[in-house]
C-alpha cells in the first residue's frame, strides 16, 4: 500500500513582525525542497491590543509576486484597508 503526501506552506504577513524577508526565507526553503510546493500568504488583520498594522493590498500582492518568482504556486489573501468591525466579542486566550 502506498501513501501519497501533499506538502504546502502557509504564512501570515505582519509588517514589523513577520516581514517580507522572513516570508522570502520560507519560500526559498520550500523551493529548495520542491519548487512546486504551494505557498499561501495571509495578510494580517489587526486585533485589538496588538501593535501591528494591516498590510496594504499592494504590499501583499507585491510580496506574492516576488515569491512567485521562486515558488510559482503562491497565492495570497488580503482584506480591505482599514479592516472591518469585529462581528463577535473576542477573548484573549493566551
Amino acid at each position: 500500500m502506498t501513501r501519497e503526501s501533499f506538502s504546502y506552506g502557509q504564512r501570515q504577513f505582519v509588517p514589523g513582525y513577520v516581514d517580507e524577508s522572513e516570508v522570502m526565507k520560507i519560500a526559498e526553503f520550500l523551493s529548495s525542497v520542491d519548487p512546486n510546493i504551494p505557498l499561501h500568504i495571509d495578510a494580517y488583520w489587526p486585533m485589538p491590543g496588538l501593535p501591528w498594522r494591516e498590510p496594504e493590498v499592494p504590499e501583499v500582492e507585491a510580496l506574492r509576486d516576488r515569491v512567485k518568482t521562486i515558488l510559482p504556486n503562491t497565492t495570497c489573501l488580503h482584506g480591505k484597508t482599514g479592516g472591518e468591525e469585529v462581528a463577535y466579542e473576542m477573548e484573549e486566550v493566551f
